[in-house]
């Protein structure tokens, strides 16, 4: 450990700082909860002042100076040192041509996100320089989650061009003092912790059902695949999408945390869902918040419910007031609010992040005065891994960008890509018609509706006068030798599956004195028999009384004096529970091979307008009543 002498304050960790410290010791091998950016910079870059601004930058705030302890102490704790010099790394690959230098910084950045960090001993922020070319540089600048969220290090990057150019200039940067990490820490200490249990409670009393995404499938290993897919939505929908916003008086985000849940809600076929949302946790009545650098954001569940009849507009304006009230509760820890749910952990599987942050200048683009030239930003990358296995990121801006950071070990790209044309066509409606019902709008794109106006044009010309038996005795015609049905090893053509049917019939017309519209009982399990017993019955000119082989003895009983039953046709295993029946039992599968009855068609007898079968209703609220 460091000497005392360097220790500079020691406080508890936030919540949302717990709970990646655990995960990170469940884990340790994860490359969860690591940041990396990287910058093309061109022109003159001092390798010597590079390395002064972030002694700098680590001079001026806590957080770059943390260390964690967890294995010494029955608290969990940050402890701050006076001085700890962010790690730094510089390195001239300019020999090597362009194929090889970019192959040589994929690599680089790859083993620096599996190097990781060790919470207790590393300084968890470092910073690359690799001089590609003359005036040609990548900046790389990794840190770890549990130290500064995104807010933070828009705050550095800002920080660092600032620090830079006054180097340069053998000035003193003109940068307010910043306010430490601790005050944060201390508000969240005196929140209500039971008012805001009691809040988060009651908002997700009876919600049960975890809500999944298209696509998901079990991972059969506990690695990560990241992978990325973009919507980026024109300036054209971008603008519209802000009016209607504005017109409705709620957020941009609140109207994209709308548009998920319903999505959400359509895969699940339910209008209740909860997802978890990234908010940025920096409470307004801190003095000096927007300006600290460390960890405020906290993941809560957003609870998106209505009615079918609920029109966009009255479920924005809902979703809206929920937000307005959550945000007196949003810094409560999500693992409590799982803990107190009824799904647990399973509450949020997922999350979206909203990246609006207010002082989000990117590096290289503060106005200067200085007649020197510094050096300008060419490109920027962005990697950042969460515990999540997708994560919706929407970024606004001229043109709205909506990113799927997912794991390809857990999502189906082709999956996915449905769903984002889904997500796409929720917005075109929305854009269309603001006041129409939720229930109205359709989630399918044109291609998926042609196709199914293809396999649901069923129109076809049906000869009134025949029936289901001459349709069929049609078919026998046409391919007596294709195979008609299939159950399990079994399976029968048309041909013999007409000829058993027809023994069948003869035997019923034979030996049992019907009519059209007398009912022949059907008590079988699912099996070939169950097919040869509907045709011959029909064939016999009867109808036939389906039974299912699991009600108790009373309601079968019942359907067969009901529907007055003088033939039960049914299998071997059954004919022991039905000795009390007093009407002719016969056992398809033993006593149908017995039989010496034609296998040729019968005469037909009935009309189209006979009666087939029976269905007997439930008879949940009194006695089942015969369906004809």
């Amino acid at each position: 450990m460091q000497k005392q002498s360097n220790l500079h304050d020691i406080y508890e960790l936030t919540p949302m700082q717990k709970g990646i410290l655990f995960h990170c010791l469940y884990n340790p091998s994860s490359t969860a909860y690591f940041l990396q950016t990287s910058y093309r910079l061109r022109g003159e870059v001092e390798v010597d002042l590079v390395k002064k601004t972030l002694e700098t930058l680590s001079e001026r705030h806590e957080a770059l100076r943390a260390a964690f302890v967890y294995r010494e102490s029955k608290k969990l704790l940050q402890v701050v040192l006076s001085e700890r010099p962010m790690g730094f790394d510089y390195q001239d690959i300019r020999e090597l041509d362009e194929a090889s230098q970019k192959a040589y910084l994929e690599s680089y950045k790859q083993k620096d996100r599996k190097r990781g960090f060790d919470l207790t001993w590393d300084v968890l922020m470092r910073v690359g320089l690799l001089r590609l070319r003359e005036q040609e540089y990548e900046l790389v600048w990794s840190a770890h989650h549990i130290t500064l969220d995104g807010w933070g290090l828009v705050i550095l990057t800002n920080e660092f061009y600032q620090i830079y150019q006054a180097c340069r200039q053998r000035q003193e940067p003109l940068l307010p003092p910043p306010k430490p990490h601790r005050h944060y820490v201390q508000w969240l200490q005196q929140r209500d912790q039971q008012t805001a249990g009691q809040y988060w409670q009651q908002y997700l009393s009876g919600y049960e059902q975890q809500a999944q995404l298209l696509g998901q499938k079990a991972s059969e290993s506990q690695d990560y695949v990241h992978k990325q897919m973009d919507l980026l939505l024109s300036k054209e929908q971008t603008a519209t999408l802000g009016r209607q916003a504005a017109g409705l008086q709620v957020t941009l985000s609140t109207l994209m945390q709308t548009l998920w849940g319903v999505l959400l809600g359509r895969y699940n076929n339910t209008c209740d869902v909860v997802f978890g949302l990234v908010i940025s946790g920096r409470p307004k009545e801190i003095e000096g918040v927007e300006q600290m650098v460390g960890l405020f954001i906290n993941t809560v569940p957003v609870r998106v419910r209505y009615r079918k009849q609920t029109s966009w507009a009255e479920l924005f304006k809902q979703i809206q007031t929920e937000a307005f009230e959550r945000e007196a509760h949003q810094y409560y820890p999500l693992m409590k609010i799982q803990a107190e749910s009824i799904l647990k952990q399973k509450l949020v599987n997922h999350i979206m992040v909203f990246e609006n942050y207010p002082l989000a200048q990117q590096l290289g683009q503060v106005e200067t005065s200085s007649d020197r030239e510094i050096f300008q930003v060419l490109a920027e990358e962005n990697i950042e891994r969460n515990n999540y296995d997708f994560t919706l990121v929407v970024v606004p801006g001229e043109q709205l960008l909506i990113r799927f950071d997912y794991n390809e070990k857990v999502y189906q790209r082709q999956q996915l890509e449905q769903l984002k044309a889904h997500l796409m066509v929720l917005i075109d409606g929305l854009l269309k018609r603001v006041d129409q019902p939720i229930s109205k709008m359709s989630l399918l794109t044109l291609q998926e509706e042609n196709f199914l106006k293809s396999i649901n044009s069923t129109d076809q010309f049906y000869p009134e006068e025949e029936t289901l038996v001459s349709l069929f005795e049609q078919q026998v015609d046409r391919t007596p030798g294709q195979i008609a049905i299939v159950f399990g090893q079994r399976e029968y053509t048309y041909s013999e599956l007409n000829d058993q049917s027809n023994r069948l019939a003869h035997y019923i017309r034979d030996q049992h004195t019907l009519q059209a519209g007398d009912l022949v009982g059907l008590l079988v399990e699912r099996s070939i028999e169950m097919i040869v017993g509907i045709l011959g019955i029909l064939k016999s000119g009867a109808a036939y009384l389906p039974i299912d082989v699991t009600y108790p003895n009373e309601r079968i009983d019942y359907l067969l004096e009901d529907g007055k039953v003088a033939l039960l046709l049914t299998q071997s295993e059954y004919l022991l529970g039905l000795s009390h029946y007093d009407g002719s039992l016969f056992a398809l599968d033993e006593e149908l091979e017995g039989l010496a009855t034609p296998t040729d068609n019968p005469p037909r007898v009935n009309k189209p307008t006979d009666l087939a079968y029976v269905i007997y209703t439930s008879g949940t609220t009194g006695r089942p009543k015969g369906v004809m």
